[in-house]
C-alpha cells in the first residue's frame, strides 16, 4: 500500500488497463469502477510509460527551471494537461505530434502548440492523428482541442470519426462534442442524424447526444 506522501503516482495509474478511459477533461471527476489509486501494480513497460496520462510529468515540468519560467496561460482559458512547446516550426510540431514513438507528454505539448497556432495547416496536422495514431487517449484530446478551435476545416475528419463504429467510444463522443462546438449546418445535420438513427441508439455516443 502507498499514500500520497509516498509519491507513487506513476505506479498508481497502472491499475487501469486502458489509460484512455481517464478522461482528462471529464466534467465528472470519477474513477472507473473497481479502480483503486492506492494499489500499485508492477513496474510499467516502456509502451505503458509513453501512453500514461501526463499529469505527473506536468507537475515535474513546472518544478523544473524551464517550467518555472513558463507562464501556463491558455488562450482558451483552459487548464491543459501539458503546457505548449514553444519556439517550434510547424514542421517540427508535426514531426513530434505524429511520432508514435514519442512520449505522450511531448506529443501533447506539440498538440497544444498547434491548437494555439491555429489555421488550416494546424487543423490538418491535428486531424491526421485520427488515422495515424493508435492512442485513444491522444485522439480523444485531439477532438477536444478541435472543439476549442471551432474551425470548420475539421468537420470532415470529425464526421469520419463519429461514423466509425470501430473507434473508441470516448473518441467518438468527443468528436460529437467538437462538432457541436463548431455548430455549422453540416455539423448540426450530422448530429441530428446520429440522434435519430435507430442503429445508433444502442451506442454510448448517441445516448450522450440525446442528453
Amino acid at each position: 500500500m502507498c499514500n500520497f506522501s509516498d509519491v507513487c503516482w506513476p505506479k498508481a495509474f497502472l491499475i487501469v488497463q486502458d489509460y484512455a478511459i481517464y478522461d482528462i477533461h471529464s466534467k465528472l471527476r470519477i474513477r472507473p469502477k473497481g479502480a483503486t489509486l492506492f494499489q500499485p501494480r508492477a513496474e510499467p513497460t516502456e509502451a505503458k510509460r509513453k501512453e500514461a496520462p501526463p499529469w505527473v510529468k506536468r507537475i515535474k515540468f513546472f518544478e523544473s527551471a524551464e517550467g518555472k519560467q513558463l507562464i501556463d496561460n491558455s488562450p482558451y482559458n483552459s487548464v491543459d494537461p501539458t503546457p505548449p512547446v514553444l519556439n517550434k516550426s510547424l514542421d517540427e510540431l508535426r514531426e513530434c505530434f505524429l511520432d508514435e514513438r514519442a512520449e505522450i507528454f511531448e506529443r501533447y505539448r506539440a498538440m497544444f502548440a498547434l491548437r494555439n497556432l491555429g489555421g488550416t495547416d494546424a487543423v490538418r496536422i491535428l486531424t491526421d492523428a485520427f488515422q495515424s495514431s493508435k492512442s485513444a487517449l491522444l485522439k480523444h484530446e485531439v477532438a477536444y482541442v478541435l472543439g476549442q478551435m471551432q474551425d470548420a476545416h475539421a468537420t470532415a475528419r470529425l464526421k469520419v470519426v463519429l461514423e466509425d463504429a470501430t473507434e473508441n467510444p470516448m473518441v467518438r463522443h468527443e468528436a460529437a462534442e467538437a462538432m457541436g462546438s463548431i455548430a455549422s449546418a453540416e455539423c448540426q445535420e450530422m448530429l441530428r442524424k446520429v440522434r435519430g438513427c435507430p442503429r445508433w441508439l444502442e451506442q454510448p455516443v448517441a445516448k450522450d447526444v440525446h442528453k
